[in-house]
Formats: structure tokens, sequence, C-alpha cells
């Protein structure tokens, strides 16, 4: 986490606490970056206008995010910041910090315990492992009898009757909310079915899901997989597509082993397989039945196939896991796949390969009071989705997408036109955001993390690190590889009516282009945003309102810390329209920049004597005094 994340924090907490006197800005010390971002934000604090001004964006925050949250209160992620807004910071902190773990080989359960205690400062879940399995039916027998707890877990938060509620509700359910990013509307009926479907699962206890998942969830860490992969080798039929099956009242546990497996099913509990290049037709255990799924797949190039809604990795109203080791593999989907959590978990982990993921829509790290997670460890992969997927939390939920390494290729194409309008363009919301549906139910957390290699990013609007209504978008695309990033409008760090975000490009000679405007580093109806790119020569092709824009009692911070960096379209650092708002942009390279538009090609803050604040620290001057207003 960049220290000048302390910039908005600190802007935030001055409306409570008394300005202090500014150092002189032409005695200020100009050779230090810190310095001179601590000397402009104490000349901030000293002018009563922007006191003033920071005062209204913090009161509208804190209304909006504290003390008036609509229909279900949101148990997550805002509720833990109540008391003390910096924990905001501590909530990103924590969130990005939390997702290494499972890359360095550290248990996936405690990883799970840590991105949710992120959320819930109370979460705690004890529980004692089995042991290790001396035999298949042992292991079959510790599968069936923490099946069983499960089912019982989830029966225990809801009676029967609200279940089927919400199983035969849950089809129009995600199709409205699936509809309604994309320019959808709710008729009275649905409006008040969508109330109770999400009163419904707000009165239930998800931190007692995310402790049920934790438990399901040691079936997949190494010590107990490498254990009964030595079992399954061990045996005599070990080359044979399957060696033992074993019949539940939970579904099907099938161990497979090196012959190629084509396996059609609805009802699979848990399948481990040695090896083969299999393919998995796969269907959804009975929905809101709390009937868990886990898969091992061990080696070879293997196909996962959905072509209904689920199908693997799908936790709706369940826990469902999918582990696969080796090989290059292909994964298809319609949708509420490929690492989902709708009132559940839903975690796809891919240790290898160069792998190809396709779906629909609501998938790839994708979830609704609950967690979704697709974590791919190495390999040259390819992501792709129409809408609302690859790293998106809508309300009291957790969506995270992870690649560690490989040039990968992610495309958010659109499910429809865009809902403004514009001919030849579409809305993806995918790829880190957090979206709620705006006056009805608040948005969760969204991460899209790539923690190396050569990547390209293709979207239509509202992706790419983006906050809406009440959500919190997290953006992070690191090492020092060329990247390139193609949006349309809302895209590469923004937030829009009360969210929250924050994109990170650690470096290389980045390419930012929009098909139309409004993009990296925009800030909408009271809203905070932080845009940061840590290194190398980068193209920024920008429509307008852009590179560092705020509107409607908004805040953002546009930083471009290295590099011969050059602005198309645009002139960075604008605030206007409707009440007060604050735009910085920084580019602190020492090298040249190239500027369009040659009314930013100097440094200035300027006010406009309507109260709207823009800052410019560019190139290598700082501020400079006979730019300061009066």
């Amino acid at each position: 986490m960049s220290r000048y994340y302390h910039i908005l924090i600190t802007l935030l907490l001055a409306a409570t606490t008394s300005a202090t006197s500014a150092q002189s800005i032409n005695n200020t010390p100009r050779t230090d970056e810190d310095l001179t971002l601590q000397h402009t934000q104490d000349w901030l604090a000293a002018q009563p206008a922007y006191k003033n001004t920071i005062d209204q964006v913090y009161d509208t925050l804190r209304t909006v995010f504290y003390e008036r949250l609509p229909r279900g209160e949101m148990a997550a992620p805002f509720h833990t910041l109540a008391d003390d807004p910096s924990r905001l910071q501590q909530t990103l902190h924590s969130s990005m910090a939390a997702l290494p773990d499972w890359q360095a080989g550290a248990s996936l359960s405690k990883t799970l315990g840590r991105l949710h205690a992120v959320n819930y400062s109370d979460f705690t879940c004890e529980w004692t492992p089995f042991p290790m399995p001396a035999s298949l039916d042992a292991a079959a027998g510790q599968i069936e009898q923490l099946a069983g707890d499960i089912v019982a877990g989830y029966h225990a938060q809801l009676t029967q009757g609200q279940y089927d509620f919400l199983r035969n509700n849950h089809p129009l359910m995600m199709g409205l909310i699936q509809a309604y990013p994309f320019g959808g509307a709710f008729s009275e009926d649905n409006l008040l079915t969508l109330g109770e479907y999400t009163d419904l699962l707000n009165s239930a206890d998800l931190p007692a899901i995310f402790c049920l998942a934790e438990q399901w969830s040691q079936f997949q860490e190494p010590a107990w997989r490498n254990n009964v992969y030595q079992l399954m080798a061990n045996a005599e039929n070990a080359d044979s597509r399957i060696i033992r099956e074993f019949s539940t009242a939970y579904g099907r546990i099938i161990f497979g082993g090196t012959g190629e497996l084509r396996l059609r099913t609805g009802n699979l509990l848990f399948l481990a397989d040695l090896g083969g290049d299999d393919i998995y037709a796969l269907r959804t255990l009975d929905a809101w039945s709390g009937l868990p799924q886990l898969i091992l797949d061990f080696a070879g190039n293997d196909i996962y196939d959905a072509q209904m809604p689920g199908g693997y990795a799908a936790g709706i109203g369940t826990i469902s896991l999918l582990t696969d080791l080796a090989g290059d593999d292909s994964y298809h989907a319609n949708s509420q796949s490929q690492g989902t959590g709708i009132f559940g978990v839903g975690i796809l982990h891919d240790l290898a390969g160069n792998d190809e993921y396709d779906a629909r829509t609501m998938a790839q790290g994708f979830s609704f009071f609950g967690a979704g997670m697709l974590l791919d460890e190495a390999g040259h992969d390819r992501y792709q989705v129409m809408g609302l997927g690859q790293g998106v939390g809508m309300t009291s939920a957790l969506g995270v997408m992870v690649d560690a390494g490989g040039d990968d290729v992610y495309e958010a194409t659109g499910l429809s036109p865009t809902s403004y309008g514009t001919p030849g363009l579409s809305d993806s919301w995918s790829q880190g955001i957090g979206v709620g549906v705006r006056f009805m139910t608040p948005g969760g957390i969204g991460i899209l993390e790539d923690i190396a290699g050569q990547d390209h990013y293709t979207a239509g609007s509202f992706s790419q690190g983006g906050g809406y209504y009440l959500g919190l978008g997290l953006f992070r695309d690191g090492g020092q590889a060329d990247d390139s990033y193609l949006g349309s409008r809302y895209n590469f760090g923004w937030g829009a009516h009360m969210g929250v975000s924050y994109f990170l490009e650690e470096g290389g000679n980045d390419d930012y282009r929009t098909r139309q405007f409004v993009a990296s580093g925009l800030s909408w109806d009271r809203s905070m945003v932080l845009f940061e790119d840590h290194d190398g020569d980068d193209r920024y092709v920008m429509g307008g309102f852009s590179i560092g824009a705020a509107a409607h009692r908004s805040i953002v911070l546009f930083h471009d810390f290295a590099g011969r960096d050059t602005y198309i379209d645009d002139m960075p650092a604008r605030a206007n329209q409707g009440p007060p708002s604050l735009a910085v942009f920084i580019d602190s390279g020492s090298d040249e920049n190239t500027f369009e538009n040659p009314v930013i090609t100097g440094t200035c803050v300027v006010n406009n004597q309507l109260g709207f604040y823009f800052i410019v620290l560019s190139m290598t001057g700082m501020l400079s005094g006979d730019c300061l207003p009066e």
C-alpha cells in the first residue's frame, strides 16, 4: 500500500481537526517528494474555503456510509468504519496483504479467515481438522461426515420455508441483479421480492458460512490432498478411469485414476482424479440445499464445462471448491460459476498451466452475500466474461480474482449496449469492482490482482477498478512489464454514487486508452478514488473529464510516480459540476512529460472561486507562489 494513500485519509480527517498554520510556500524544501506532498497538504488545511469544502464532503460521506445505510444495513464492508474513518486504509491494506498467502503455499483456509476478518472484526472460527486418512474408505468417511455438518450448518441459518423462497426466486433475482447494472428496471412486485430476498440473506450469519468454508477447504490443503494422492496412486487399478466410488446421502464420492474420465453428473459431492485429459460436464447440486462440492484434479489437460448456471466452483447456497494442480485447462461456463459465492463460498484454484476461462456472467470471482474467488498461480492465461465477472463484490460480499504470473489477457466484452445509449459501446461491470443495486442494496468489495507478467485488459464501461453505490473496488497489476488497458467510460480507477476505489499499476511502459471518456482517476457523487502508476513511460489517451477528475462532493488523487509520460485529449485535475469537490493530479517523475493540452504545462493550484479545487504537481516543478489563489 502506497504511503500516498495517507493524503486522502488525512484530507477526510481534516474536518475533525483544527487547521494548523502552513509553512511558507516559498520557503518549503522542494527536493524531497514527501516534503512537497506534506507542504501541499498543510497549505490546504490552512485554507478556510478548503476546510468548508472538505467538511461538506466528509459530512456527506459519513452520513451515507455510517448513519443512513439503505435496506439491509449492510454487514460488509463499511460497517467497521463507523467509529474511525481511517480504517478504510486498514481495510484496503489488509485485503491486499491477505491475497499472496495462497501463492506462497500457505493454508487456503487461513487466507479465507484473513480476508473475511477484514470485514468482521469479531470473526472467529474454531475447528479441529481431520487426521490424515489411512485408506480411501477413511477419506470418504471424513468427506461424508463434514458434508453432513455443512448441510446442518446451513439449515440452522434459515427455516425450510425461507430456503424454499430463496430457491424458487433465485433465477428471477439473479436475472434482476444481472440486468440492473445494464440498464434494467424493477417492477413493483419484483422490487418487493428483491427486498425480501436480500432481507433473508442479510439475516443469516455469514461468518458462520465462512467458517464452514474453511473447514471444507481442509480437503484442498497440501498435506491432506497429497496423502490421498498416495493412497490413490498405490491402488492396483490406479491406471483406470475410476479407482473407487462411494454413494452417500449428499452425493457421489469419486476417486479417479489416470485414465481419461468423461464425467457427466449433477450430484457430485467429491472428486479426486490422478490424471488424464478429462472432460467434466457438471451441473450444480440442488441449489440452496447446503450440499457442498469439492474437486481435486492432479494432472492432465482438462475441460470443465457447465452449460447451465452453476456447475463447478459455484457456491450457491453452499460451499463449492475446485483445485486443479497441473495441465493446460479449459474452463467453460454459463453463469454463476468459476469462483462464485451467492450466500456461500465458491473458489476455483488453478496451480499451473496455460489456461482458458470463459463465461457469460456472474463468474470468475463474483459474489453476492458471500465470497467468490478465482486464483491462478502460473501460466499465460486468458479470461473472458461478458459482464459481472473477474473480481466483483456485490452486497455483503467479497469477489476476488488473482493471477500470480504469466502474460495474461482479460476481456469483459459486455452483456448489452451501454445504458448511456452510445452506439457501439457496452457496459461490462467487471475487473475489480464493488457494486451495489442503487437505492436498494449497497456494494461489497471487488478485487482484481495480477502479480506479474505483460497483461492486456479490455472491458466496456464500469470496469477495471471501481466502486459503485457504497462498493469498494481494488485493482493491482504488479511487476515491470508493459501492460495495456482499453475501456470505454468509468474505467481505470473510478467511483460513482458513494463508491471507493484504489487502482495500482506498479511498473512498465503502460498504455491507457478509452473509447469515450471519464476514466483514469474519476470520482463522481460523494466518492473517493486513488489512482497510482509507479513507474515507466506511460501513455494516457483519454476523453473528457479524466486523469484526476471529481464532481458532486467527491475526492480523487491521480499520481504517476515516474517516467516520461504522455497525456492526450484531456486536461488533468478538474473538479466541477454540483457541490464542491477536490481533484489532485501529481506526476512526480523527473523526466519530461508531454501534455497535448498546453493549459497544464506548468505547476499550479487553482481555485475558481466556486469551491472547486484543482491541484497539479507536474514534472520536476513544485508549487509556485505566483499561481496560488489569494
